[in-house]
């Protein structure tokens, strides 16, 4: 794989490091300068996925000046893979006009920071199925990792089928299938929690203030509703649940998670 260009965070190690003694992910966020190009060779990370899903969450803000790497990065994602991409951004560091960010994208960061390695926050973040974070623009670390989970994961593909007869309001029912499985040890899954996401439909945004105050960014597949809508005992069984037909909308994701948040099964569904 091609290396992403360090040149700029290289500099900004030291200077950390001279003047702080301390160093962060945060901080380490502060030093890339570099523009965006996609980092690698068409067909080169298609070729070499596996089949089993990868959930890929992009923290973001339209107030980070680094986010945008990120931010095109998941949007050639999109376009080039069938990997399960959300990205949730945040308000406690946002824009003030034409915000796109949700307090519950801030919760869920804020609840990957308790349990995957502590309290720091920071943008733009990439989480893979829940259990481990990156440095959102450092593709070569964590996209290394994306094509070994897409082989060896544990991730279950979940089934979903549309329910006949639309309800009231425009939203429209779907029934999730949930059969018994295993962990990487052998051991039956059980008490999951079962997370539905509304995705927005990709568009670009022109950004009226901040440090990309100006810039005319993508952003795809955002997170504008998320909610807990059942929880799975680990036995057959089917689940009912509806969801919204609005214009905004361009899929859902349904999720499974354990009490630590990791992700157990996925799937996207275009609507």
């Amino acid at each position: 794989m091609i290396k992403t260009p360090l040149i700029f965070a290289t500099l900004s190690l030291c200077l950390t490091l001279i003047f702080t003694g301390v160093l962060n992910k945060t901080s380490y966020a502060q030093g890339v300068r570099s523009g965006y190009a996609y980092p690698y060779a068409e067909g080169e990370i298609e070729n070499q996925l596996g089949e089993k899903p990868v959930v890929l969450e992009l923290f973001s803000s339209q107030a980070c000046m680094f986010c945008p790497m990120a931010d095109q990065f998941i949007e050639d994602l999109v376009k080039r893979t069938d990997l399960i991409i959300l990205a949730c951004h945040i308000d406690y560091f946002d824009v003030r006009q034409g915000s796109i960010a949700t307090p519950e994208c801030s919760k869920q960061q804020k609840d990957y920071a308790r349990m995957i390695r502590g309290a720091t926050l920071y943008t733009p973040e990439i989480v893979l199925n829940g259990a481990a974070d990156y440095v959102g623009y450092e593709f070569d670390y964590f996209m290394e990792e994306v094509v070994r989970l897409s082989k060896e994961g544990n991730v279950v593909p979940l089934t979903i089928k549309a329910i006949d007869g639309d309800l009231q309001g425009g939203n429209k029912r779907y029934e999730l299938d949930l059969f018994p499985f295993t962990d990487a040890e052998g051991q039956e899954i059980s008490g999951l929690d079962i997370w539905l996401y509304m995705v927005e439909k990709p568009h670009h945004i022109k950004v009226a203030e901040g440090a990309n105050k100006g810039k005319n960014l993508p952003y795809v597949n955002i997170v504008r509703k998320s909610e807990r809508i059942g929880r799975w005992d680990g036995r057959a069984q089917k689940v009912s649940f509806s969801a919204a037909m609005r214009d905004e909308f361009d899929s859902f994701v349904v999720l499974l998670k354990n009490d630590q948040g990791v992700i157990m099964g996925a799937a996207q569904v275009k609507l």
